[in-house]
């Protein structure tokens, strides 16, 4: 485990209490313009979208079609084409789907172990790849439930014609895939998609992000008021040849105030192999947290209480090299 490095410089309390959302916006915009440009310095190539649901407000934009490496961020795109076909009854959550052991693909979640089961409900695997980023769900979800990744991508492109880059690569000749590229842009399209989804499968799946077991960074890593601040997100970590990639992206909520605000946080850098440098893209997206918990009324840490410490790069549950799905 490492500290948090330095990074973007703390901003005061006060500049968040007793002013109009629109001086809070104003600020928040200062902030992330101001930690944008220090990424941008590092060699960290940065996407960001954040938005006020409440006030439906743009308050910063960066980049926002720079291709990005998806990692587990697609994971979003595939639940929603899950989702779709719930409602239309073509499955269900208690559905049982069971898959063979060459199926498995390492990873934190509860099916990827090498005793893991080899069955399990709908339900239990969408669960498990959106709470766990469960490496062998979306496999399972691709290529037993949604009828593989040339078929998902053909959805992609009949069902949302806004999708330009994000897509799965489909591995000649076998069933296995790439998780893609994306953008923010797209990213805050399908977010902004599931989050508005207010019935049943809406409710399964921000349930299932809200308690994800991703806390070492970003906004989720610092709340204080947790009885009050929820952070409904999707991380996706990865370190290639091709690209490092830390991503956070998601809604933060105040159950005290209702109001809510919406992140699409992206970067790529190139340093191989992965070290200061991704530890300060991690770095960042701890800034960005912060600023934006500020803003959405979080109270300011104690001076007895620790964020949680970021994995090494070497941690196994930072993902190194582009799995095959």
């Amino acid at each position: 485990m490492t500290n948090a490095p330095t990074h973007g410089g703390d901003q005061s309390s006060g500049q968040h209490q007793d002013a109009s959302w629109y001086g809070k916006r104003l600020v928040l915009k200062l902030q992330l313009a101001k930690q944008v440009h220090d990424n941008e310095k590092d060699g960290i190539d940065t996407s960001a979208i954040v938005y006020d649901i409440t006030d439906n407000k743009p308050i910063f934009s960066h980049d926002v079609n720079y291709e990005h490496y998806a990692a587990s961020v697609s994971k979003l795109f595939v639940t929603s084409l899950l989702l779709e076909d719930l409602r239309a009854g073509k499955t269900t959550l208690d559905t049982q789907v069971s898959w063979d052991a060459s199926d498995r693909r390492a990873g934190a979640g509860v099916y990827d172990s090498n005793t893991s089961p080899l069955t399990g409900t709908v339900g239990d695997v969408l669960f498990d790849m959106l709470n766990h980023s469960g490496n062998t769900a979306v496999r399972i979800v691709v290529n037993k439930v949604l009828g593989g990744a040339d078929a998902v991508n053909q959805r992609y492109a009949s069902e949302y014609p806004n999708l330009k880059v994000t897509k799965l690569q489909p591995v000649a000749g076998t069933s296995g895939f790439l998780l893609g590229y994306t953008t923010a842009s797209e990213t805050n399209f399908i977010l902004d998609k599931l989050y508005n989804q207010n019935d049943s499968y809406g409710a399964f799946v921000k349930n299932a992000l809200a308690t994800n077991i991703f806390d070492d960074y970003g906004p989720r890593s610092q709340v204080k008021d947790k009885e009050n601040i929820k952070v409904i997100d999707k991380q996706g970590q990865l370190n290639d040849p091709e690209g490092n990639n830390r991503h956070d992206v998601g809604v933060i909520e105040n159950a005290k105030n209702g109001h809510k605000l919406r992140y699409v946080l992206m970067t790529t850098n190139y340093e191989q192999p992965a070290g200061p440098i991704t530890n300060e893209a991690t770095a960042s997206l701890q800034a960005f947290g912060r600023d934006m918990l500020r803003f959405e009324g979080d109270r300011a840490p104690k001076p007895n209480e620790q964020q949680n410490s970021l994995k090494s790069q070497s941690a196994p549950a930072v993902e190194n090299g582009r799995t095959v799905y």
